[in-house]
């Protein structure tokens, strides 16, 4: 007797999987697994809440609100969870805290439309993460319900759990490399503490760590920091000094590198024991820790120190990280916990990206070296020209080349 075959369920993308946007999106009326179509083009969840500001003005009006708030409130649709009362409460707060970290700035931050809608999804979340952490949980839970039977009838397999309360303390954000994502940890650090103003975990949280990959990136974000007005200290190795200036909770980021973190303390090292459980991480280039064994302790050594805590976590590749780490469990926490998706293909297709051309060089760099840069100098003039021609530049040679680039530079 011939065996049945049995039919088996495709694997849902990672991209269609992250329940936690799609949740958010599904507050202002829209239906992401009902609308992810267009004939054949699959689309983003959030493309059609992203359309209604997409072209709006950037920028603040005369009564210091958001042109993207403006345009969303005059078209937020009927059956929207989120009341307008909601959404002008959110944009007073997302104005405060532009406002305070523009306040030393010589050049004042001005927001893109992906940038606002990051910063309002975590306005939503932050306040029902601190209003009643039981009803978000059990929103969450009913959506993911509704998620698992819609794809499950179209014949994928999502592999997505439910809920549990400790899966709530952590927000991601995928967005693409020069987006802006340090910014916006700024911003979220300070909704953070807002939210907590009015909530026990104030008073519980030992102190704010951000997690860089190296001392050059450490250095960088304490400067960026400083910039944003807020104040930013290493955090330090010693253990004579570590407690000595007693808790700094909300009142400032402390930051260290992956790599100090540790089981035991050392010269060089942090024992996480030693900094509990109840910290506010911001965690930078989060992707790491999810490949070698090496990474797998300071994954570990992340998740103890925020297990009372929250934690946001930014990184460019979370899909790419996930999907090497070949571990289902990572895919399943991070597809419940990414906030915002504006990863490279939709910075490149909003035109924020950079065009770029491969070329195979047939001799050494060495050889080549002299046209090779002349060929990148080129470039680079053309794209300050772009009103000289093609055919004059190309009848030029050698050093006329190199000396008409430098007296026009």
């Amino acid at each position: 007797m011939a065996r049945r075959k049995t039919s088996r369920k495709k694997q849902l993308p990672f991209g269609h999987k992250l329940v936690l946007n799609q949740w958010i999106v599904s507050l202002f009326g829209f239906d992401p697994l009902k609308d992810h179509k267009d004939g054949k083009r699959t689309l983003r969840p959030v493309l059609p809440l992203a359309k209604i500001v997409k072209d709006a003005p950037e920028g603040m009006s005369a009564e210091n609100l958001h042109y993207f708030y403006k345009t969303l409130d005059i078209n937020l649709q009927a059956d929207s969870s989120i009341t307008r009362n909601d959404l002008l409460r959110y944009e007073h707060n997302i104005v405060s805290h532009t406002l305070a970290i523009n306040e030393d700035r010589e050049r004042p931050i001005v927001w893109k439309y992906y940038q606002w809608l990051s910063l309002l999804f975590a306005e939503i979340y932050l306040e029902r993460f601190f209003a009643d952490r039981d009803a978000l949980l059990e929103q969450l839970n009913d959506y993911v319900t509704t998620f698992n039977a819609y794809w499950t009838n179209a014949g994928y397999e999502t592999g997505i759990t439910p809920y549990e309360l400790e899966d709530l303390n952590k927000l991601c954000l995928q967005n693409a490399t020069g987006s802006g994502k340090t910014l916006l940890m700024h911003v979220n650090f300070l909704q953070f503490r807002h939210y907590a103003e009015n909530s026990p975990l104030k008073h519980d949280l030992t102190r704010t760590v951000l997690i860089t990959p190296n001392e050059g990136l450490s250095v960088q974000h304490k400067r960026e920091l400083k910039g944003s007005g807020i104040t930013a200290e290493r955090l330090l190795t010693d253990n004579g000094d570590l407690f000595s200036s007693g808790k700094n909770g909300l009142r400032q980021v402390d930051y260290t590198e992956i790599t100090k973190l540790g089981d035991t303390d050392g010269p060089n090292t942090i024992a996480t024991r030693n900094l509990g459980d109840q910290n506010l991480l911001l965690v930078d280039e989060a992707h790491r820790g999810m490949g070698s064994q090496e990474e797998h302790g300071w994954f570990k050594s992340r998740a103890r120190l925020s297990e009372k805590g929250f934690v946001f976590e930014y990184s460019a590749t979370f899909k790419e990280a996930v999907s090497a780490a070949k571990r289902p469990e990572i895919e399943v926490d991070y597809v419940k916990a990414i906030l915002f998706d504006y990863s490279y293909r939709y910075f490149y297709e909003d035109g924020y990206g950079k065009d770029y051309r491969i070329f195979n060089l047939p001799r050494t760099f060495e050889e080549l070296q002299f046209s090779y840069l002349t060929a990148c100098l080129l470039s680079f003039y053309q794209q300050l020209n772009s009103t000289l021609s093609y055919s004059k530049l190309h009848k030029w040679q050698g050093e006329d080349i190199m000396q008409h680039i430098v007296l026009k530079g």
